[in-house]
């Protein structure tokens, strides 16, 4: 069994709560990396935003299409 499997496995079984506390988690870490590499994505924000984009253009064309 792979890592991708046994994530898939244990990720199906969240409620919405679960997946709400998982997200604010990740929010807090962006924000952390947000703080302490400042510099950095203000150097590369064109690049960030790009990849930010794309992503969300990729995820929607995938939810909308199934």
């Amino acid at each position: 069994m792979n890592l991708f499997t046994w994530g898939e496995k244990k990720v199906q079984k969240f409620s919405i709560w679960d997946i709400g506390v998982f997200k604010v988690y990740l929010f807090s870490i962006g924000i952390i990396f947000g703080v302490y590499f400042s510099e950095f994505f203000l150097a590369n924000i064109y690049i960030i935003f790009t990849v930010a984009i794309t992503s969300f253009g990729w995820l929607l064309y995938k939810m909308f299409t199934r």
